[in-house]
């Protein structure tokens, strides 16, 4: 199985194959960036085109670092007859990225989320060619294209696949078809990080097929065919998930060290003291009634439940996971 590198040299080929065959040039198309927040410090081509995955349909990514106040900012455009979608991005936000760690300890939702929305736009920065650039912030994009970035998200992605991994495996029993859901999503998730290892870094779900087709791994198209079709019926659910979890088991790699679970609960959920228990409930929609040792909401900055991977919460805290008043989480910690 082959490694791929993306070199300026191929980068610049197909940006500019792509703007041939639409009748324009760099020029017009960094004419066509708004000047609102100032002179952008950096304007980059990037996306799917770049990536080698376009069609006659694609858009144009542009990523605009500017000296201003923004948060991602998109503003599209029609000018010059095809989608030019351009992102604006504070220039101290870009800089904090190069240098974020990996997450570890306490990890809760929007922690995961923005790392995750951070990764994707890092590795668009990765791969693209510069059309403008001032204050040396053309050589940001070597900041990016060094081995952390890629190593970053090749853990992300295995992580992602250990958390919906372990969700697949406490919905089994009650929610057969979700659990399938859930280790289907874990299989993908897999599967990107084998393909980031070998240099497919792209944060692009949809392409997932196209990365293992220009790696050429065999192996990891025919896992994915094997398990596309997803499951109608709680049998076949059932059948399903013992293929996934011996897919799984074969295929996943663990973290060096421990693989920690965390629970936290959901935005919306609250806790009610009843007389021989607790009720908890979510946006007042829908609510659950369980014991007296249900977890209280003491503090948000801490998960409820933590434990090993292989492990099983309580029973009233897996049926707060089962009934969607929790998020779980996954870290590592020292062996």
């Amino acid at each position: 199985m082959r490694e791929q590198q993306l070199t300026d040299e191929l980068l610049n080929e197909r940006l500019d194959a792509f703007l041939i065959a639409r009748r324009t040039t760099r020029e017009k198309v960094v004419s066509d960036v708004a000047d609102a927040f100032g002179p952008p410090l950096l304007v980059v081509a990037t996306g799917s085109v770049l990536q080698g995955f376009s069609n006659p349909q694609s858009d144009l990514d542009l990523n605009v670092v500017v000296d201003y106040s923004v948060t991602r900012l998109p503003l599209p455009s029609h000018r010059h007859g095809f989608l030019i979608d351009a992102t604006y991005f504070d220039a101290i936000e870009v800089k904090a990225w190069v240098s974020r760690p990996s997450l570890t300890g306490e990890i809760t939702r929007d922690q995961w989320r923005r790392y995750s929305t951070e990764l994707k736009y890092c590795t668009r920065f990765r791969d693209s060619v510069v059309l403008s650039a001032r204050d040396s912030w053309d050589g940001w994009i070597s900041e990016f294209r060094k081995p952390g970035l890629v190593s970053r998200v090749t853990e992300w992605w295995r992580l992602e696949s250990l958390r919906r991994w372990c969700a697949g495996r406490w919905l089994a029993d009650v929610k057969p078809l979700l659990a399938a859901q859930r280790r289907f999503e874990a299989i993908l998730a897999t599967l990107e990080s084998r393909a980031a290892t070998r240099g497919q870094v792209y944060f692009g779900p949809k392409w997932l097929p196209e990365k293992l087709r220009v790696l050429n791994d065999h192996e990891g198209l025919e896992v994915l065919h094997a398990f596309q079709k997803a499951p109608v019926t709680e049998p076949e659910a059932r059948e399903y998930n013992s293929r996934c979890e011996a897919c799984l088991i074969q295929c996943s790699e663990r973290p060096n060290e421990r693989a920690v679970v965390q629970l936290w609960y959901l935005p919306g959920v609250r806790v009610r003291e009843l007389d021989a228990g607790v009720l908890v409930s979510r946006w007042n929609l829908r609510a659950v009634e369980l014991g007296p040792a249900t977890p209280r909401i003491p503090d948000r900055h801490r998960p409820i439940w933590e434990g090993e991977f292989d492990t099983t919460p309580p029973a009233d805290v897996l049926r707060l996971f089962i009934s969607d008043m929790t998020w779980l989480s996954i870290t590592t910690k020292p062996a």
